[in-house]
């Protein structure tokens, strides 16, 4: 329990008289005696006169009436001490004030004189209480200030002797005051024990101490009391009627009051409040117990008079505010419930579960961390989750968007940190789903007030959300669309496009989801099984949801579907027999490898469905023979017919699940293909239909089928009209059986009717094979090319072989144009004609130089089997001709390279030669040439040679880009042996790639291709007397120089 006390012991004082002489102690003890007798005399000169002992002392009690000296009032007793000094026991009137009572604490010094002024007031303080006194009188300033509130006003000699004795017990300041007090005991006994009593009941009625209990407890909760507030004397006996006041500071009130703040008084039992939390946090509460201030006046004067104490002019009414604070303590009113969640994931959702985990908590940071208790249970908090849908992945924020599509909500009650809360609902579509929990003060119904706001954890929190994708039934519907009915080669075939079971979990087809959306990511791909069945091929199959036992699987075929809505074929590795035959698509399990966790499979389609029936047509086959009936009006032409291949059923079946009835009859037509008309079934629709019949359209031998429109034509002299005659069968085909068309080339349906024999012709026409014009190269070999054809009505033979034999004749001459060897050039073709328009081609390769202004013409002749059927000689047909090149010619120009003359000087010179074709075949641009030259001496009519004997020579390769272009060779070459010689380039060039020349020119006497070497003048004679003429006539010199350049050029 928390004290205050007010008790203070004050130190022991030295008399002040014999602490103000200086000097030795006999010199002060000396002085000190003086001193008392001048004070004593001096107190005396206004006193009445005091009897005195023989020693000179005051005299005893014993030995002279009581005496009170003033400034001593009231009742009281006067004594002498031992050594015979007068001392008062009793109070002592104010030298100033009337009616106030003043209380030595000093023996020794006289008594203070009327109208004096006391000096040095102070306070009376535990601290000058003397440290010597009987614990019977001892009384701290509060308590003697309470005895003097009492008993002043009791005017008897022992209460005043008593207080006065309390006074110099407790608080005297001389130091024989110990020897002196101890005499009164024996001399005022009654007055001792006055004082005694006096004593204890002021320790008993003075307040010396205040206690301010504490809380319940340091931590409470909502609510709790604040106890022990009391008032105790000094031994802890309690003391009531003391005013006090408590006061809460924080988040609580008091419940009488409804506020921070009770007021009353002290009682016999330590006073409880109790309070009621407002908020959260520290409270501090504090006691202020209200007392009188009882202070004392403590008059220490400056050693020629007593010191004294007083209450003063009037009883003080100054309360003294004695603050006893308490323990401070926590309240919790409210808490912050919250928690952290973890989605439960799966990466297939198999049952539209979605389940969430919340493990419980509180704010830490709020002001109460703690999860609260009401009468000593957890309070219980409400939480709720709530999940929300949607296709792409939620953005995280703090709220629950607007429009936010919800699944559902479920309420979990926690009653504490760290219990785990389960969220399960049902979800009817796949998509991403984010959970969010919440605490709603609104929930807690009578706890409201416990849950400090309403929590919400987020919105899109990553550890809240979920992929939740769902497995699905793939099926789908099919169609044998275009493959409805195929033909025999043809390996049957089925489409099918795949979708999902609107019926199964929420009717899509998983994709393998994005990480953002629903609707990305490639859809899970399912394999498919189609198999082709068949229980009679020549019966359409019954519906029914199982394949029958005794069906025959004809083959399956796995497909892949990589999405719904995407068809997909199936068809067979070959192709199947005839008949009916019926598609089942499934989806197994054994066959989805990897993705099988998404696909609920064990799904067929049924059998015999009529749009997965299809059929593979029979292919009938017709042998056929033309038979002629000749009668006396003319020839009669019948058919036999041998029909296989139809179903045995055929003509029997009026059709169902889509396929049209059997078509019943076949028809047999007569042609007429005249002479001259190819039969070919690229002609057949020219032929001259002559008459049609019908035929059954089944299986079997129809012999002489026939009419009498079947009968060959007449010409209007009564001979039979040539051309082929041809029966065909056709049959127009159904959805179980093909088309058939016999052809009009089968011989053994054909009758021919032969026209009168004629003699072949052909036409040619010649060519330049390269560049298929009339013009043949120059150079190299050049080939011929002769397109031979038949003359239009005079055909070859069709399907006949001929050989085609060409020469080159010279049309100048009339004769063949021969090769070294004296050979004609000829060359050799095969024909096959299978119609009037063929034709072939024979090439003849000659060399170009050999044809060099000739006019070749093509003779060709035609043999088969080595007779000779057809010719064409004719030397004036321009078709058959063609024209060799003309003769290569150059022409060169030799002159002096540095100025084009034709004239040198004798020394090292350049010549260039200039070679030019003179008609433009003899150059082709931009083939290469080889041009070579050498120099002639006309003097000598032979080369040119060096000091070494060497031919001056040169060459250059040549590309012209036109025909005009010309080459240029150019000799170097030392001319000073040659004055006055004449030097003649001859040329020659070559075919490109080869050492043949193609053209040249070498004549001595061409001026162009010559140059002069002239001679030097000889040097002028210098004399003196002619240097100045000389020089004078320099410049015309010059100028005759020009001239005669000129002239010799």
């Amino acid at each position: 329990m928390a004290k205050t006390t007010t008790t203070r012991v004050p130190g022991a004082r030295r008399s002040r008289l014999g602490t103000m002489l200086p000097g030795p102690d006999r010199l002060r003890r000396a002085s000190a005696l003086v001193a008392a007798v001048a004070l004593m005399a001096s107190a005396m000169a206004g006193m009445s006169a005091l009897p005195l002992g023989q020693d000179l002392g005051l005299r005893s009690p014993a030995q002279a009436a009581v005496t009170k000296i003033p400034p001593n009032t009231g009742e009281g007793y006067p004594f002498y001490d031992s050594s015979g000094t007068y001392h008062w026991l009793g109070a002592n009137a104010d030298p100033v004030t009337p009616g106030v009572l003043n209380w030595c604490i000093e023996f020794g010094p006289v008594p203070i004189k009327a109208n004096a002024q006391m000096a040095d007031a102070r306070e009376l303080t535990e601290q000058v209480q003397r440290g010597d006194t009987a614990p019977s009188l001892k009384v701290a300033p509060a308590q003697m200030y309470w005895l003097l509130t009492k008993y002043e006003p009791v005017d008897t000699a022992d209460s005043r002797a008593a207080l006065a004795i309390l006074a110099h017990a407790n608080y005297d300041v001389a130091p024989q005051a110990a020897g002196i007090i101890a005499e009164i005991p024996a001399k005022f006994p009654s007055a001792y024990a006055l004082a005694e009593a006096y004593a204890a009941e002021s320790r008993v009625s003075t307040p010396q101490s205040f206690a301010t209990g504490g809380a319940q407890r340091e931590d409470a909760v909502r609510t709790g009391q604040v106890g022990g507030i009391a008032s105790t004397n000094t031994d802890g006996s309690l003391i009531p009627g003391v005013p006090v006041t408590v006061t809460l500071v924080g988040p609580a009130v008091f419940d009488t009051t409804g506020t921070g703040t009770w007021a009353g008084v002290t009682g016999m039992e330590p006073i409880s409040l109790a309070w009621t939390a407002t908020g959260n946090g520290e409270v501090s509460y504090s006691a202020h117990f209200s007392v009188p201030r009882q202070v004392l006046r403590y008059y220490a004067n400056d050693g020629s008079v007593q010191d004294m104490i007083t209450r003063g002019p009037q009883a003080s009414i100054e309360m003294l505010d004695i603050e006893q604070p308490g323990t401070p303590f926590r309240v919790h009113y409210d808490f912050q419930p919250l928690g952290t969640s973890q989605v439960h994931t799966v990466e297939v959702n198999a049952d539209g579960a979605i389940n969430d985990t919340l493990t419980t908590a509180t704010d830490t940071s709020y002001v109460n961390p703690h999860w609260m208790t009401d009468a000593g249970q957890p309070v219980p908090v409400v939480y709720r989750a709530t999940a929300y849908w949607s296709r792409t992945r939620p953005a995280q924020t703090d709220r629950v968007p607007q429009g936010a599509e919800k699944i559902g909500e479920v309420t979990a009650t926690a009653t504490g940190p760290d219990q785990s809360l389960e969220a399960s609902l049902e979800l009817g579509k796949r998509g991403f789903v984010t959970w969010v929990w919440e605490v709603r003060k609104a929930d807690q119904g009578a706890y409201e007030s416990y849950v400090a706001a309403d929590w919400l954890d987020g919105y899109g929190l990553p550890e809240e959300t979920s992929s939740e994708n769902f497995d699905f039934r793939p099926l789908g519907t099919s169609h044998v669309s275009s493959w409805k009915v195929n033909q025999p080669e043809e390996p049957p075939c089925d489409t099918f496009t795949p979708a999902a079971d609107p019926s199964y979990r929420d009717g899509e087809w998983t994709r393998l989801v994005s990480a953002d959306s629903f609707d990305d990511g490639v859809y899970v791909p399912v394999v498919y099984t189609a198999t082709a069945y068949r229980l009679d091929p020549e019966v359409l199959p019954v519906t029914a949801e199982q394949v029958p036992a005794e069906a025959r699987a004809l083959g399956s075929v796995k497909v892949t579907a990589s999405g719904p809505g995407q068809e997909v074929q199936a068809c067979l590795d070959q192709s199947v027999a005839p008949g009916f035959l019926t598609w089942v698509w499934q989806v197994q399990a054994e066959d989805q490898a990897a993705h099988g966790r998404w696909i609920a499979s064990g799904w067929a389609d049924s059998y015999g469905v009529a749009e997965e029936t299809t059929s593979t047509v029979y292919r009938t086959t017709i042998d056929s023979s033309i038979q002629v009936h000749a009668t006396k009006s003319g020839e009669y032409l019948s058919d036999d017919l041998f029909v296989e291949g139809f179903p045995s059923n055929h003509g029997d079946f009026e059709g169902g699940m889509g396929f049209k009835a059997d078509e019943k009859e076949m028809t047999q037509s007569l042609l007429f293909f005249p002479d001259g008309q190819e039969v070919t079934e690229a002609n057949r629709a020219r032929a001259e239909l002559i008459a049609s019949v019908k035929v059954p359209a089944r299986n079997g031998t129809y012999f002489h089928v026939g009419s009498t429109s079947f009968k060959v034509k007449k010409d209007d002299d009564g001979a039979a009209l040539p051309g082929t005659y041809v029966f065909v069968t056709d049959f127009a085909g159904d959805d179980r059986t093909a088309a058939y068309s016999s052809s009009v080339e089968d011989a053994s349906e054909q009758y021919v009717v032969a026209p009168p024999p004629v003699q072949p012709e052909i036409e040619t026409t010649a060519s330049d094979k390269a560049d298929g014009d009339k013009v043949l190269p120059a150079t190299g070999d050049v080939t011929i090319a002769d397109q031979v054809c038949q003359k239009e009505g005079k055909p070859l033979e069709v399907g006949k072989t001929y050989t085609l034999t060409a020469r080159a004749m010279d049309k100048e001459t009339g004769q063949p144009i021969m090769d070294d060897d004296g050979r004609p050039f000829t060359g050799q073709a095969q024909l096959t004609p299978s119609g009037p328009s063929d034709c072939a081609v024979v090439e003849v390769r000659i060399p170009a130089r050999l044809l060099h202004g000739k006019t070749i013409v093509m003779f060709e002749n035609v043999t088969l089997d080595g007779r000779t059927v057809a010719v064409h000689t004719d030397i004036e047909d321009e078709g058959q001709t063609v024209t060799g090149a003309l003769v290569p010619e150059v022409g060169t120009t030799l002159t002096d390279s540095s100025d084009g003359d034709h004239e040198v000087s004798p020394g090292p010179v350049v010549l260039e030669d200039r070679v030019c074709p003179k008609n433009v075949t003899t150059f082709e641009p931009g083939r290469t040439y080889e041009v070579q030259g050498r120099l002639m001496d006309k003097k000598t009519g032979k080369p040119l040679t060096g000091k070494e004997g060497q031919e001056v020579v040169a060459s250059a390769s040549f590309t012209p880009s036109s025909a005009t272009d010309c080459a240029v060779v150019s000799f170097s070459f030392d001319a000073r042996t040659l004055a006055d010689h004449r030097l003649v380039a001859f040329e020659r060039v070559y075919e490109p790639g080869s050492q043949v020349i193609l053209a040249s020119h070498e004549d001595l006497d061409d001026a162009a291709q010559t140059v002069h070497v002239i001679k030097p003048l000889p040097p002028l004679v210098q004399t003196g007397a002619t240097v100045a003429l000389v020089a004078l006539a320099a410049a015309g010199l010059i100028g005759s120089g020009t001239v005669l350049s000129r002239t010799r050029r």
